[in-house]
């Protein structure tokens, strides 16, 4: 099975998104259902929807963040 290489999000994509979250955040918060980002506006069923949808963008960003692994070498030796 083949797979499609997965690119890193630019910029411009990741700050879209995080301004997505922000306005819905934000709605959140001032108890409305209606949320307008950019040129954009949609309007949720309840809180319940919004908070999941929230759960879910947030989820989605933290998978396109590339996270950084290090790996830490310690040699070691009997000293013989």
């Amino acid at each position: 099975m083949l797979r499609k290489a997965r690119t890193a999000p630019t910029q411009a994509q990741l700050l879209a998104t995080q301004a997505q979250i922000d306005a819905l955040r934000y709605a959140i918060a001032q108890g409305v259902q209606t949320v307008s980002y950019g040129d954009k506006r949609v309007e949720y069923r309840s809180l319940a929807e919004m908070l999941q949808i929230l759960n879910d963008m947030e989820n989605e960003v933290a998978g396109l963040v590339p996270t950084r692994q290090f790996r830490i070498v310690c040699p070691a030796d009997k000293g013989l």
